[in-house]
């Protein structure tokens, strides 16, 4: 008789399947640009934190914001909203891009997010700078402007009409 996956082999090969799929990622370099793509590096961040070495699945994490002047920590979001700190040594970030790869020197990079829809945003406090993600709202439309020296136009006229049966008569026509 052929043996069968057992459970804890199906949930293995869904997380291998899952940490497999290229990780779309947008990285922050410290003077502002922004590149987008699929992530190329490892699939783990080590973060050396206070109780000692810990490996962080990529897969688990929103965002990481790096050491920085006024900042000497390297900050870890994760999806579920927990945040670590620590230190990592970034030596480069690859990239997968639309244009082709892309490779970033480590200390040229601010930031690297996992999560669509979110930005850094800082808070200062006895220690320093702590850094959280923020959701970044969804733009409103802009009202149109008239041109200058353009009349805005009337989209409701009205016209005069003889009914012989009736006499005059008034009627409003939308466009």
């Amino acid at each position: 008789m052929p043996a069968e996956p057992t459970k804890a082999s199906q949930a293995e090969k869904k997380t291998e399947n899952a940490d497999s799929r290229p990780l779309s990622v947008t990285v922050v370099l410290t003077k502002g640009t922004q590149i987008t793509g699929a992530f190329l590096d490892s699939r783990e961040l080590p973060l050396q934190t206070a109780f000692g070495e810990v490996k962080i699945s990529l897969s688990e994490v929103a965002g990481v914001r790096f050491a920085q002047e006024g900042s000497p920590a390297t900050t870890v979001v994760l999806h579920n909203g927990d945040s670590v700190t620590g230190a990592t040594d970034l030596t480069a970030v690859h990239v997968e891009t639309e244009w082709g790869r892309a490779m970033v020197h480590g200390p040229n990079v601010s930031a690297v997010l996992f999560a669509r829809g979110v930005k850094w945003v800082s808070e200062k406090d006895l220690t320093g700078t702590r850094w959280k993600l923020t959701s970044i709202p969804p733009a409103q439309p802009q009202p149109a402007r008239p041109q200058p020296g353009v009349r805005p136009r009337n989209t409701n006229r009205s016209y005069s009409s003889r009914n012989s049966n009736s006499g005059n008569s008034r009627v409003t026509v939308a466009n």
